[in-house]
């Protein structure tokens, strides 16, 4: 496995956790963006949704997607860790009508990585580890033949990130939940 890329997000403002959530899952969907078995139901591996005695809430999310491009001796590989800390609900005022948001510090951490040949999860990668010919010309085949046609799919895992981040950015800015002046906390 070759990590291709990771960059941290964070944010420390008002925003709606479920539409976070879905952009999330939406946007890795219609990538195509799997689990290790090809099913997209069956990405997330962690949630944790604790309530402090203190009434702010800790989050941990873990996902880890899989997506075969059209060369079946590659396959990119997203994970995504969500962790929330100090997030309240909070009430917004907009247009004269309630909607409930939350507020606290959420960290995103995304993370691309490439698998070729032996490295491949589950029977590809064993059809690789067999084949006598493939492990006796690995170096070879990395370092010569396939080394353009390598980074140009870690090019593509990295793009598949940065747009990934964009896609979340852009929603964290979404009007509807950042307005400073119209929120006020829930217990207030």
């Amino acid at each position: 496995m070759a990590k291709v890329y990771e960059e941290e997000v964070m944010f420390n403002e008002v925003f709606n956790l479920k539409d976070v959530y879905n952009v999330l899952y939406e946007w890795l969907e219609e990538k195509n963006y799997r689990d290790s078995k090809g099913d997209e139901k069956k990405v997330e591996r962690l949630y944790l949704d604790r309530y402090k005695e203190d009434g702010n809430r800790e989050l941990r999310i873990l996902w880890k997607t899989y997506k075969q491009p059209d060369n079946k001796n590659f396959m990119y590989n997203i994970n995504v860790f969500m962790r929330g800390l100090a997030i309240k609900d909070v009430e917004l005022v907009k247009n004269g009508k309630k909607l409930v948001a939350q507020k606290g510090e959420i960290t995103m951490i995304f993370q691309g990585n490439m698998f070729f040949g032996d490295e491949l999860p589950g029977d590809e990668g064993e059809a690789f580890k067999k084949s006598k010919l493939f492990g006796q010309f690995k170096d070879a085949l990395t370092k010569r033949t396939y080394k353009k046609t390598i980074e140009m799919h870690e090019d593509e895992v990295e793009a598949d990130i940065h747009a990934l981040i964009e896609e979340v950015k852009q929603h964290l800015r979404y009007p509807d939940v950042t307005p400073r002046a119209t929120f006020a906390p829930k217990n207030q």
